[in-house]
């Protein structure tokens, strides 16, 4: 049958409508399934990628951050689309406690660090010099098992062979009759030293003779003639004594708590002060 038209009508193709930003497949907004994996990766950079400095979180490309957080925006203000706050905090209670536990351990660590600084003499508010010559202090004070740097192991070697058999105590060779008085006098060659220098005249009258079962190791017109020897040391040359005994004490690892160090530091303050006024 032909055509009344006779082949004048022009047909004309209506191409479909192109599927809008917001639902189509290929744009992130579009839905859960379809914002997630654009974010995740972001998201697990965020929370494991690795940095030189863990009071900053990874940084993310700044395009990446703007579309990231454009799509979240326009997914989550969607009706039927509010379970992206959910997904992200269920990413965020599995990825952030593996990180959590070591930054604060650390954090902690830290601070019993800085605390057992305080101790051997770091103010926090002081020069900063300070708190090198307090952590050189630690290590040399340190138990001999534990490992710290050559420069340090080489003054705790010197404390440990040397300073320690100064401070304690002969052991006394037979018994010794009556009891031992209150505040008895130091019984460490290096704190009888230093007795005999703070206090000359005091020292001289307290010459004892040896303990039973035990002979003098010097006579003791030579235990009297160095305290004589001590009377003529001048203020000056005691006080630079003083100091460099101090400052070698705190050097190798004395605790600063020993009595020996505790006297020592006590001198200085007084004549610290004495100078003030």
């Amino acid at each position: 049958m032909a055509s009344s038209d006779k082949g004048k009508t022009v047909l004309r193709t209506v191409p479909p409508p192109l599927p809008s930003p917001a639902t189509g497949s290929a744009n992130p907004a579009s839905s859960l399934q379809a914002l997630w994996p654009y974010i995740a990766p972001a998201l697990d950079h965020i929370f494991t990628g690795a940095v030189d400095d863990p009071a900053r979180a990874p940084s993310i490309d700044v395009l990446v951050a703007a579309s990231s957080t454009t799509s979240i925006v326009t997914t989550s203000s969607a009706p039927s689309t509010k379970t992206v706050a959910g997904s992200v905090q269920q990413m965020h209670s599995v990825a952030v406690p593996p990180l959590a536990y070591p930054a604060r351990s650390s954090r902690n660590g830290c601070g019993a660090s800085y605390e057992a600084l305080r101790t051997w003499g770091w103010d926090p508010a002081g020069e900063p010099a300070s708190r090198s010559a307090a952590e050189a202090s630690a290590e040399a004070g340190s138990a001999p098992d534990r490992v710290i740097p050559v420069n340090t192991l080489a003054l705790r070697r010197f404390r440990t062979e040397v300073v320690d058999p100064l401070l304690a105590a002969p052991k006394p060779k037979g018994k010794k009759k009556g009891k031992k008085k209150p505040g008895a006098e130091p019984r460490g060659r290096l704190a009888r030293a230093v007795k005999a220098l703070l206090e000359p005249a005091e020292e001289q009258e307290n010459v004892q003779p040896p303990e039973e079962g035990q002979e003098s190791a010097q006579p003791r017109e030579a235990a009297q003639g160095s305290s004589s020897i001590i009377e003529r040391v001048s203020d000056e040359e005691r006080l630079r004594l003083v100091q460099d005994l101090a400052n070698m004490l705190r050097a190798v690892g004395v605790r600063p708590d020993h009595l020996l160090r505790k006297k020592l530091d006590g001198y200085l303050l007084a004549h610290a002060a004495s100078v003030k006024t």
